[in-house]
């Protein structure tokens, strides 16, 4: 379905901000109105006890991924079937959000 925006998208790496940046790779592609968000979590261990799942507010606290300013605002997560909101005043994407049931997301705007 999405063929298209990986073939012929714009490839743009999206940095998350806070003490657990470095424990985020994610990156977007858009084409013609269409975004895909892909993130997944690293280093694990440095999230506290390795035998939680690194999900949720309580491991991620209140970080976030910021996103470009022409992002859309909601997004469905196919892996989940939840629907995320990008906070509109600060065009950001908790973690905690993100991640809330699986530790990796993958986002296909609406």
């Amino acid at each position: 379905d999405l063929a298209e925006v990986f073939r012929e998208g714009d490839y743009l790496p999206l940095y998350a901000r806070g003490e657990r940046r470095e424990q985020v790779c994610a990156f977007a592609r858009r084409y013609r109105g269409k975004w895909v968000l892909a993130a997944v979590p690293r280093f694990f261990t440095k999230l506290g006890d390795v035998n939680t799942r690194p999900v949720g507010e309580k491991a991620w606290g209140k970080e976030a991924l910021p996103l470009p300013g022409d992002a859309p605002r909601t997004y469905h997560n196919v892996l989940t079937g939840e629907a995320v909101e990008v906070d509109p005043r600060e065009k950001v994407i908790t973690l905690g959000e993100l991640f809330r049931r699986l530790p990796w997301a993958l986002l296909v705007s609406r």
